[in-house]
């Protein structure tokens, strides 16, 4: 799915596999003008995707709290299924908003895609608590 504005690549989603983990690559500026497009296309996949799951942000340059919490939501199902879900490779103001927000603790997140699919799942933490907002 790809939507965009003028002379802005306003979101991309792809999913793949990657060595038995979806890998969902999310491109481009994630704000509330495309967080129930985000939710969508998550809830379409949902039941397709494995237990172990990326989120490969490494091409995002923009994160608002809306479709923030549609990737907290995503967590929070694949967890609910003991299943595990990480973050890889947010840099700039994604990596900021995570930190700022606290989420950059509370997500599984890794600096690359390979590291990202090597780990995910092996270091979950089990007492991770959901946000207080979520």
């Amino acid at each position: 799915m790809t939507l965009h504005r003028p002379q802005v690549l306003f979101l991309s989603v792809s999913s793949g596999d990657h060595d038995s983990v979806s890998v969902v690559s999310l491109q481009g500026e994630l704000d509330f003008c495309v967080s129930a497009a985000l939710q969508a296309y998550f809830s379409g996949i949902s039941l397709q995707t494995s237990l172990r799951t990326v989120a490969d942000l490494t091409d995002l340059d923009y994160l608002d709290c809306a479709c923030l919490a549609v990737l907290v939501r995503l967590c929070q199902d694949i967890r609910s299924r003991g299943g595990s879900f990480a973050l890889a490779g947010p840099v700039g103001e994604v990596h900021r908003i995570l930190a700022v927000t606290g989420l950059l603790t509370w997500f599984d997140v890794h600096d690359t895609l390979a590291g990202a699919v090597l780990f995910t799942g092996i270091q979950r933490s089990a007492d991770r608590r959901d946000p207080a907002w979520a």
